[in-house]
């Protein structure tokens, strides 16, 4: 049994372990890897779910930083397939994902541009402005903090059809080494 972390990672897996599930056994290596791949395809379908169902409150700080997270979550979250991985995951191309279709491609890159520029890194983009304003005085000088974000809801239905075409091209992928596991072990594998 794994040792348990402060976080109570170890918990649920433990349990499973004792009713006699091994964790990720070296025979379904690539399978643990794209499991990776699909946790991150379902927190960003998330994520673009309740964006696209948001119930925007204009100047409310509450709703407009939530509304971000979601965006912010859902951009990296896929961005993270298309990025550098860790030892035995997966970096996805996108060439080969999206190859047929350049709409897709295209929708593609503009996710990734958005992460790239705006949410992974610190770079000025076209979503998110942080000005000051300075009115002088004769006394003083007033300076206001401001903070505007655009969400490109507009953008929202390309987004789920790059989305979906990805998590299609993923669930064959998976799909194709548990075939080839089958056929090595000569019985099926069977997802609980």
């Amino acid at each position: 049994m794994r040792e348990k972390n402060h976080l109570g990672l170890s918990t649920h897996i433990d349990t499973l372990v004792k009713d006699g599930f091994k964790a990720n056994p070296s025979p379904f290596n690539k399978i643990a890897a794209w499991n990776r791949i699909m946790l991150q395809l379902a927190a960003s379908s998330h994520s673009l779910d309740r964006l696209q169902r948001f119930d925007i409150k204009m100047r409310e700080a509450d709703n407009a930083f939530l509304q971000l997270a979601l965006l912010h979550s859902f951009i990296l979250q896929y961005g993270k397939c298309f990025t550098s991985v860790g030892t035995g995951l997966i970096k996805l191309d996108a060439n080969a994902v999206f190859k047929e279709d350049e709409r897709l491609c295209a929708t593609h890159s503009r996710i990734m541009k958005l992460r790239h520029n705006t949410f992974a890194h610190n770079d000025i983009g076209d979503l998110l402005r942080a000005d000051i304003l300075v009115q002088e005085h004769v006394t003083h000088f007033a300076i206001k903090h401001t903070f505007t974000m655009a969400i490109p809801s507009d953008e929202f239905p390309r987004w789920r059809t790059v989305h979906d075409h990805f998590q299609q091209y993923t669930t064959a992928r998976l799909n194709r080494h548990l075939d080839a596991l089958q056929d090595e072990f000569g019985k099926p594998i069977v997802l609980d």
